[in-house]
This record gives structure tokens, C-alpha cells and sequence, in this order.
């Protein structure tokens, strides 16, 4: 009889076909053991709110960011405003909020970065003014050929030429130097001489500023 070679088929068929616990047909917990958005507690669908897209203008521009604030040009109504025009020679005068950019006034106008400078300040609000500036100002010496540029990310509201810097070392005489304004604005030392190692004190009368130490 042949029924041998069939019976052993179906003994091997049936040894290596692997067995399937019986699993949900949807995936409705989360790692954490949490429902996963759709679902409730008992693993039951539920329905979700729809999406909402950012506000449009009436002709369909986008007038909101991804953070829910207005993007430059609208207001929180979704309103288009104007913002400021360039200058007429066509630079950029303002930041994407309408602000002027280091330069330029708040009408568009190119302004000098270059403050005021006074042999001696007699106005004593300015001159109080100039005084708490130097000394709360975080200033960094750089060597030039024709001097030391005292660079400040402080924009100084005016230079007073009248303060006394003494740059001093021990063991070496005192230089007496006088404070100017490079053409970028920033404080400067005009010297020939090479002043590392000393330390430069910028005083008001008896009272010290500033001291820079230059390496």
C-alpha cells in the first residue's frame, strides 16, 4: 500500500508549521502600557479631534508661524501691515520684525556709528552718563601699527578726550596717552610704543574707570 509516504507528509506538515498566539488585530497600548492616540483605556476606538490648521488671510497667505505668532507683515488678526520701506538707495535698513538694523534710525536713515567726541565734556548728565558707561563696558585691547584699539561692544553715547589714561609696569617708567576715536568708532590709544605687559588705567580725575591689561 502507498498511504505510508502520505501519512509521513502530513505528520512532517504538521511538526513544522509553527503555532500563532492570538494577538489584537490593532495595536492600541504604547510601550508604557498607555492607550495610544484612537484609543481608550479598554483598548476601544475613539475619535480624535480634527487638526487645525493655521489661520489664512482672506486671499489664502499664511499669516501665522508654526509658534502661533504673526509672521512679519500681519498682525495677530491675520491683517496685513506694512512694514517699514527700505532707504531709496535700496539697502536693507531693517530686521524681518521692522526694527533698524545697527546704522540706520528708525525711519530708515543711515546714521553714523561714530559718537561725538569732546575735548571735555561740560554737560554733567553726559558726562555722569559717558563715566558709568566706560566703567561698566567689558573692553578688549588690540595692538594696531598705529596704536591700541580698546574694542567694546558698549556703543559709548560720547568720548571725552579729557580723561587721563596712564598706562603703567612695574620697573618701567608711567606713559601718559590720550584717549581718541578710530574711524569705526571705537576708543583709541594712538602710540608708537609697544605697551605689552602694562596695564592702562582710564581715570576720571582721581577715579579709575577702567583698567585694561595689555599682553
Amino acid at each position: 500500500m502507498r498511504l505510508k509516504p502520505l501519512i509521513v507528509a502530513t505528520i512532517l506538515l504538521t511538526a513544522t508549521t509553527p503555532a500563532f498566539a492570538d494577538t489584537p488585530p490593532v495595536l492600541s497600548v504604547g510601550p508604557d502600557g498607555r492607550p495610544l492616540p484612537g484609543f481608550n483605556d479598554k483598548g476601544e476606538a475613539i475619535s480624535l479631534p480634527a487638526p487645525s490648521a493655521p489661520p489664512l488671510t482672506k486671499d489664502g497667505t499664511l499669516a501665522v508661524g508654526p509658534d502661533g505668532k504673526p509672521l512679519p507683515g500681519f498682525n495677530d488678526k491675520g491683517e496685513a501691515i506694512a512694514l517699514p520701506t527700505p532707504t531709496p538707495s535700496g539697502v536693507q535698513a531693517f530686521d524681518a520684525n521692522g526694527k533698524p538694523l545697527v546704522g540706520f534710525n528708525d525711519k530708515g536713515e543711515a546714521i553714523s556709528l561714530i559718537p561725538p567726541t569732546y575735548n571735555k565734556i561740560t554737560d554733567k548728565v553726559l558726562k555722569a552718563k559717558v563715566d558709568t558707561e566706560i566703567s561698566t563696558a567689558k573692553i578688549s585691547a588690540i595692538k594696531q601699527s598705529d596704536g591700541y584699539q580698546l574694542f567694546s561692544t558698549t556703543n559709548f553715547s560720547a568720548i571725552d578726550k579729557s580723561l587721563t589714561v596712564i598706562a603703567s609696569k612695574p620697573g618701567s617708567k608711567s606713559k601718559v596717552l590720550k584717549l581718541s576715536v578710530d574711524a569705526t568708532g571705537e576708543l583709541f590709544l594712538p602710540t608708537k610704543s609697544n605697551l605689552s605687559g602694562y596695564k592702562i588705567q582710564i581715570k576720571s580725575g582721581s577715579k579709575v574707570l577702567k583698567s585694561i591689561k595689555l599682553s
